[in-house]
């Protein structure tokens, strides 16, 4: 009786480490993400570094808001209007900073982005 209470304990702790260490994984991707982004689009649109920290400071509230969104509750329309409300003030905050060429080369890429991640969704099996 001893052994199968220590097996299971032993268990539920080999358990609780591997989560913990998903979550810790987890949370450690989303802090580097803005920062991944925010790299991107330097190399994509050139950024100036007075531009870099205010794209970064865009980039980090965007992933905020968007795990917010994801991990709260509601149906796919309501995710889908604060996705778009989401994607806006990021817009507005990015047409201040970035010069217009930058920001039209900014519009491209988002649109072959979502080009591209819709025919991976459909080309899914």
């Amino acid at each position: 009786m001893k052994r199968r209470k220590h097996f299971f304990t032993c268990r539920m702790f080999i358990i609780t480490a591997i989560l913990f260490t998903a979550l810790n994984i987890r949370a450690q991707e989303k802090k580097e993400l803005p920062q991944q982004m925010t790299d991107k689009m330097k190399t994509q649109l050139s950024l100036s570094e007075e531009q870099y920290p205010k794209v970064l400071a865009a980039n980090e509230q965007f992933i905020s808001q968007m795990s917010a969104m994801k991990d709260g509750g509601g149906s796919r329309l309501s995710k889908l209007k604060k996705l778009k409300a989401i994607d806006s003030e990021r817009d507005k905050a990015l047409k201040k900073v970035l010069t217009e060429e930058q920001y039209a080369a900014f519009q491209e890429q988002k649109k072959e982005n979502r080009a591209a991640a819709r025919s991976q969704s459909r080309n899914k099996p």
